[in-house]
């Protein structure tokens, strides 16, 4: 019996969870996760720090941004492996601040994982949502953000977190299947693809048996993150020749049900 730690953000989340359901329940393995990227008060930083200290198996991840509590300075003997944080905000170059009015419940779905900043400087100007739809869908983003660039950025970004991290191929499933199938909800919470990786690739370092991975990896046909999805710009689309991405595409939200381009927008603007 060993106490494993996942240190990281929602993606160690839900690995803690398929590890606690489907390992540690005929291991008897004591199973945390523990957030490093909420800001909380300084006695819970604390009751964080010594869990991990305390830790048999520390699972911490590699991330794109500086964490609350940087688990490389803590003082633990437990056996370390590495799981990069794995991303596609390429796809959303608008994504990662929350709506205006997020902390409201009629705003609910829309923190930074789901949010848009061109739409959020259009409410700040008090721009109706049918004039804003009008020029958010005509606006050409290659042309401010040059987006084979920050293709370029992500993806040699994200080959850097996966080397520095035994084993994991991200950035070459990315570039393999990005045009021909959603591989992401949003910029951070990913589609099976992706996510079978991450099980498959971590659970071989834990020396979990092959029939067992497989049997796991096999029973996630869908993505284990909450029911949102975030739209692509159409002109994201066309530019990366998108082959999922049509006019009418609809993109869910939760129990609310499911909005195309248009509809999303008008409601983000007014919900």
């Amino acid at each position: 019996m060993k106490h494993i730690i996942f240190a990281g953000n929602c993606q160690m989340f839900t690995l803690s969870n398929v590890y606690r359901n489907s390992i540690s329940s005929t291991t008897g393995d004591i199973v945390e996760y523990v957030d490093v990227h909420q800001a909380v008060p300084a006695e819970v930083m604390d009751e964080r720090r010594r869990t991990i200290e305390a830790a048999d198996v520390l699972i911490a991840q590699v991330t794109a941004t500086k964490a609350w509590l940087d688990v490389s300075a803590f003082d633990t003997a437990a056996v370390t492996l590495l799981v990069p944080v794995v991303g596609a905000g390429l796809f959303w170059p608008f994504a990662g601040q929350p709506h205006p009015k997020s902390l409201s419940m009629a705003y609910r779905p829309y923190g930074a994982e789901h949010s848009d900043a061109y739409l959020n400087k259009l409410i700040s100007r008090g721009v109706p949502p049918q004039q804003a739809l009008l020029e958010y869908k005509n606006l050409d983003v290659n042309s401010s953000m040059q987006l084979d660039r920050l293709f370029e950025l992500w993806i040699d970004r994200q080959a850097a977190r996966d080397e520095m991290c035994d084993g994991f191929k991200f950035h070459e499933i990315i570039n393999a299947y990005f045009r021909r199938e959603p591989l992401f909800r949003t910029p951070y919470h990913p589609n099976s693809r992706i996510y079978n990786h991450l099980i498959e690739t971590l659970f071989r370092r834990l020396n979990i048996n092959s029939d067992v991975i497989t049997r796991i990896a096999s029973a996630q046909r869908t993505s284990p993150f909450e029911n949102l999805e975030l739209p692509i710009h159409p002109s994201v689309a066309r530019h990366f020749k998108l082959s999922y991405v049509a006019e009418g595409s609809r993109y869910r939200c939760r129990e609310e049900g499911s909005f195309t381009f248009d509809e999303w927008v008008l409601r983000y603007m007014s919900p």
